[in-house]
């Protein structure tokens, strides 16, 4: 679930500017964007930040054995 929710930081915390139903007592992750500074297309395209989903998996040939570790191929020979 993704939810976008414009909040003002009083000091202390976070004061949104309209009711949210999340459920209370479950933690949540909060990405913050300053408006100010940050508007125009990089707040409009999902893609502008999507360094935050990278992991790492420790795969050094993960970019040339795409398919064996997706789909159980065997791995390329390279002469």
């Amino acid at each position: 679930m993704t939810k976008t929710i414009r909040a003002m930081f009083d000091g202390s915390v976070l004061r949104p500017f309209c009711p949210i139903n999340l459920e209370i007592g479950k933690i949540y992750t909060i990405n913050v964007i300053d408006e100010q500074k940050d508007s125009g297309i990089a707040q409009l395209d999902p893609a502008y930040d999507i360094s935050f989903l990278a992991v790492s998996t420790n795969i050094h040939d993960l970019a040339t054995e795409h398919d064996h570790y997706l789909y159980g191929l065997p791995k390329k020979v390279y002469e």
